[in-house]
């Protein structure tokens, strides 16, 4: 376990990682996104907090990422558990490939993630465990994106067992009490 310290330190190293990404951007969003995406680098996995948000390892740096594109159901939503473990079994102690996209509100770096070749958030679309981003996957691959989601639905793969799977962006805005107090 992680002493005090540690934490504070890995957390304001996030911090200053994610400030140094916007920095190395061309420019700063006014929304505090960056306009262009920095190189791409590969990195350690040394933890998956969920199906769709993980922390890398680079140098002697710790950094909080979310997968580009995708959304994941929350821990507390049904296959939430599934898509955690689907992507702690294909990235926990393995070297990606990080390719910038954005940084969040939260101060994570928004990334594409690949290994081997593959890419994981199309990955647990195909396997029926994240949606498309409604709200931020807005690029060419997200159409090819969305005909996948719909063949996963209509194969009825993971989360698409359910006839009516909700969201997360939905789920958060029912459950909010729990992510208040989390």
């Amino acid at each position: 376990m992680l002493k005090k310290s540690n934490r504070r330190f890995s957390a304001t190293s996030s911090f200053f990682i994610a400030l140094s990404f916007c920095f190395a951007c061309l420019g700063i969003l006014p929304d505090g996104g960056c306009q262009a995406a920095a190189s791409a680098f590969y990195a350690k996995v040394v933890r998956v907090i969920d199906g769709d948000t993980l922390e890398i390892q680079q140098k002697m740096a710790i950094q909080r990422v979310r997968i580009w594109g995708v959304d994941t159901p929350e821990w507390d939503q049904p296959y939430g558990e599934q898509s955690s473990r689907f992507t702690r079994s294909r990235l926990l102690g393995k070297e990606v490939q990080v390719i910038p996209k954005d940084v969040d509100t939260y101060g994570r770096l928004v990334a594409m993630i690949t290994m081997d070749d593959i890419n994981i958030g199309e990955a647990l679309i195909q396997s029926g465990l994240a949606w498309v981003h409604i709200y931020y996957c807005n690029q060419p691959i997200c159409d090819d994106w969305n005909r996948l989601q719909k063949r996963a639905a209509s194969e009825h793969r993971g989360l698409w067992v359910d006839s009516h799977p909700v969201a997360p962006w939905q789920w958060k805005k029912k459950h909010r009490h729990s992510f208040e107090t989390r």
